[in-house]
């Protein structure tokens, strides 16, 4: 049992879903109150290279967004912004 579950593991911390123009990152509110309802604020400390196109952006400014908590339990885990 023990390799099984070893194995499983290792299947499961390898396993990823490529979707472009994603990236994980650690969110924190709104500490100011300067955004409205539905509004997020998206800056990387390094240039955000997309895999497909080798677009970098500073910043995200497109509109919407889908904004998921990790792991995504509930449907209001997924939100579009």
């Amino acid at each position: 049992m023990n390799s099984v579950s070893s194995s499983l593991k290792q299947v499961c911390s390898q396993f990823r879903v490529p979707i472009g123009r994603s990236t994980m990152l650690l969110g924190v509110a709104d500490p100011l109150g300067c955004l409205q309802p539905d509004e997020i604020h998206l800056a990387f400390s390094s240039q955000f290279t997309e895999d497909g196109t080798g677009l970098s952006l500073p910043y995200l400014h497109e509109e919407p967004a889908l904004v998921a908590r990790h792991p995504s339990l509930r449907n209001s885990d997924i939100q579009k912004v």
